[in-house]
């Protein structure tokens, strides 16, 4: 079953790092049985290593370390694509997706003249070991990192030119529809975490998540928590059961005539339902525009789009007067291929990369 498991392996160094650390390289290689992950860095500074399950990753954030250029192409083969990003303002956060379960065997941080290396041995596993060793971060001051803070929130806003929202739907008892194992609200969230750390590597660009863990978070507020950071974008992440075999990406549809038909009508509910949908009609066509660009990029980078990726929808999160909103809807978590290119890291990669090659070009 696709879920975000978060197993805090708690290996930080005791002394707190002194001015900003940064970090220089980033070696992965191959060794007997397992994979050495190694990073150098400009100081110690403490930093907490664990693993997510289905899909397999292991995860390293660092504390004062500023995302620097670093070689991210994997050089082993059990592991298929690391990403850098930042984490929350002061963090760094490395992912590594595995091709195979690799458990943490030890994880060590020494000096070595005028710099750190952080080495993170990785060994062979198996389905149900690996499985067994991710869980949720056992530290309350860690858990704060994986949930949404929204004084963290409005200050990584406040220091961006281009604020997306990312809306994971669903989460904490409400699971949204779930085909072949897969929960919606596991699939949204793990899309938003990846998406954010693609996202946030973009000069000027913030990413936030209106949730951060398996929450229970109602639509109302998700929908409150991103008005609160007047973003230029909202992205919601959710999917379909029995409609719809691709990828689609959702705007609002054009409700000109129900607008008339409740400005005849004269009630207070229906002049304040015209009001609103005036004005998300100036954000309308900018929405249509991203929603559009999206699902082009989509089908270049080999996402399964239904047709031509493009489809409208309701939701109340489409309503917002103060910036465009669109819907990315997975489609069909019944279909068996569908699911399968979504559960995969390639398949989730195809689709952020598709949504990144926008915001590159609406950010500048």
């Amino acid at each position: 079953m696709l879920r975000l498991a978060f197993l805090l392996v708690w290996l930080g160094v005791a002394a707190a790092a002194q001015g900003t650390t940064a970090l220089r390289d980033l070696t992965i290689t191959e060794t007997r049985g397992g994979v050495t992950m190694t990073v150098a860095m400009s100081q110690i500074a403490p930093y907490r290593v664990f693993t997510l399950d289905a899909p397999r990753r292991v995860v390293l954030d660092i504390q004062g370390a500023p995302v620097d250029v670093l070689q991210t192409d994997p050089a082993a083969d059990g592991i298929t694509s690391v990403q850098v990003a930042a984490l929350r303002p002061g963090w760094t956060r490395i992912i590594a997706e595995l091709a195979s379960p690799l458990a943490i065997e030890t994880a060590g941080l020494r000096r070595e003249g005028d710099r750190a290396v952080l080495t993170l041995a990785l060994r062979e596993s198996d389905e149900a070991s690996f499985a067994a060793a991710a869980g949720a971060p056992l530290d309350p001051d860690w858990q704060a990192t994986a949930e949404f803070d929204p004084d963290v929130a409005a200050a990584a806003a406040l220091a961006a030119d281009f604020v997306i929202v990312l809306d994971p739907a669903h989460g904490g008892r409400d699971s949204g529809v779930v085909g072949g194992g897969i929960k919606e609200a596991d699939l949204a969230l793990i899309m938003a975490e990846e998406l954010a750390f693609r996202l946030n590597a973009i000069s000027g660009v913030a990413a936030i998540s209106t949730r951060r863990s398996d929450e229970t978070v109602s639509a109302t507020e998700r929908l409150q928590r991103a008005r609160d950071l007047a973003p230029d974008l909202l992205i919601s992440f959710e999917a379909s059961f029995g409609d719809g075999e691709g990828v689609r990406v959702l705007t609002r549809p054009d409700n000109a005539a129900s607008d008339t038909s409740a400005l005849q009508e004269g009630t207070l509910s229906g002049v304040a339902t015209v009001l609103n949908d005036l004005s998300v009609a100036e954000t309308l066509p900018e929405a249509r525009r991203i929603a559009d660009a999206f699902a082009a990029s989509m089908a270049r980078t080999g996402v399964p789009v239904l047709r031509d990726g493009r489809g409208e929808a309701t939701s109340p999160l489409l309503r917002a007067p103060d910036f465009p909103a669109v819907i990315v809807s997975f489609g069909d978590l019944a279909n068996p291929d569908l699911r399968a290119f979504l559960a995969a890291p390639e398949g989730r990669n195809a689709i952020g990369r598709a949504i990144a090659e926008t915001v590159l070009l609406l950010a500048r």
